[in-house]
């Protein structure tokens, strides 16, 4: 089997493209969207172990980034497709950790061992009367019995298996197939039934287990019954490029105790004249990442762009800058660092330039009013997440070696910064 990787460009969407597995239309083959800078060969086959280690640590990526709370605050990014993907790997992650889901009857048995039922074996057994008392040879015992072909391991079974036909062996780095009988979830009328057979056993249990499955599964087939596939979409297991970057720089980099996105963010406000009072207060700006010491305050933000004409704008810059005289005014005496994180591509790993709002007239301005771009490789980054690496005092670092060169620092003092 072989993987067409498809690498999106630079310039689509500002990193709004989708990223993950995708089904090529009218075909029954699979792709791979990486983000911008990921480097990988345009088609891996099953058999070239380090690219397929390589994309099973991606996927991983992704399907970690989607349980994070930024992810799930944008969960319309990443829930368009022909199924849902987080159902899928719930359902498959609870089949590899504790097997196909077995269920139990309760029957009635004539026995001399097990669990005695004492009314059914009064109401049922005829006891032989000795000595004055009474002997029962043989009593009615309850007993348990596993229930053949049970709806909820039928599906669980066929969910996996058809996720895993679309692009789902990817996750795990090889084909996982459950032994079932064959249902097919792609014929709606099909579909339909299971959903119905499902909502009447979720009505009739209080096994926690049971009813995550079966609530697991609903979301899967209802994905397929989206009525065609421009409606439903090509992805089987997808995310924004954006959020995913954003998500795994904060990871690597980000030394909050607890997130907040809004502690150097900028609040603003209506004031009505007439009544002299503050009428509506907005949502405070919202930065991607914090990096704070004793000394530094690093805001960053995550940008999935290539070029730096796109970063130019006053959405972006505006908002940095907000960000810079938020954190200026409530933590006066450190040095802060603005600075943009994007992927490394054919550039040096580290800070690559200074972005300044008004290069005409540095001295009439705040002299460290301005923003930096630092660039990482993608490759690096991804694996840095996969095995739970943090870089916390990289950035400190790198950003001392950059300020230290004798180009930026001849700059950095004639501007009068305090860097």
């Amino acid at each position: 089997m072989k993987y067409s990787i498809v690498n999106i460009s630079e310039t689509e969407k500002g990193g709004r493209s989708f990223v993950g597995i995708s089904n090529i239309k009218d075909t029954d083959k699979t792709r791979i969207v990486v983000p911008y800078g990921f480097q990988i060969s345009s088609v891996v086959g099953i058999e070239d172990k380090d690219s397929i280690d390589q994309l099973r640590r991606y996927v991983k990526v992704i399907q970690k980034a989607l349980h994070t709370y930024v992810a799930q605050r944008e969960e319309i990014d990443f829930s368009k497709g022909m199924n849902s993907p987080l159902a899928a790997v719930n359902i498959i992650q609870d089949y590899l950790s504790m097997g196909s889901f077995v269920e139990f009857e309760k029957t009635l048995q004539e026995s001399d061992k097990g669990k005695i039922n004492f009314r059914q074996t009064i109401k049922k057994i005829h006891p032989r009367i000795i000595g004055g008392g009474f002997f029962y040879d043989s009593f009615i015992t309850d007993k348990k019995l596993v229930v053949e072909d049970n709806l909820i391991a039928l599906i669980q079974g066929n969910i996996i298996n058809h996720f895993m036909s679309h692009g789902g062996d990817v996750l795990f780095g090889r084909s996982l197939v459950a032994q079932v009988l064959f249902v097919n979830l792609d014929n709606k009328q099909e579909a339909h039934h299971a959903i119905r057979l499902l909502r009447e056993e979720q009505n009739n249990t209080f096994n926690s287990r049971k009813q995550n499955l079966i609530r697991w599964s609903i979301d899967y087939i209802r994905g397929l019954l989206i009525p065609n596939y421009e409606e439903r979409g090509e992805w089987n297991y997808a995310i924004v490029a954006s959020s995913l970057w954003e998500i795994i720089v904060d990871y690597v980099f980000g030394n909050q105790k607890k997130r907040d996105k809004t502690v150097y963010g900028t609040t603003y406000r209506f004031f009505d004249i007439a009544t002299g009072k503050y009428t509506e207060q907005g949502s405070s700006t919202e930065h991607d990442t914090i990096y704070e010491d004793d000394e530094y305050i690093f805001i960053i933000d995550s940008k999935m762009y290539a070029s730096q004409n796109d970063l130019l704008t006053e959405a972006i810059l505006g908002k940095q800058f907000g960000y810079y005289l938020s954190a200026k005014k409530k933590k006066p005496h450190k040095k802060i660092v603005n600075m943009l994180f994007l992927p490394c591509v054919d550039c040096e790993r580290g800070f690559q330039s200074i972005f300044i709002p008004d290069p005409n007239a540095p001295k009439l301005l705040d002299p460290d009013k301005m923003v930096f771009l630092y660039c990482y490789p993608v490759n690096d980054l991804i694996d840095d997440y996969y095995y739970g690496r943090k870089r916390i005092g990289k950035i400190k670092k790198d950003f001392l070696s950059f300020t230290s060169s004798p180009k930026i620092r001849a700059y950095l003092d004639e501007r009068g910064t305090s860097f």
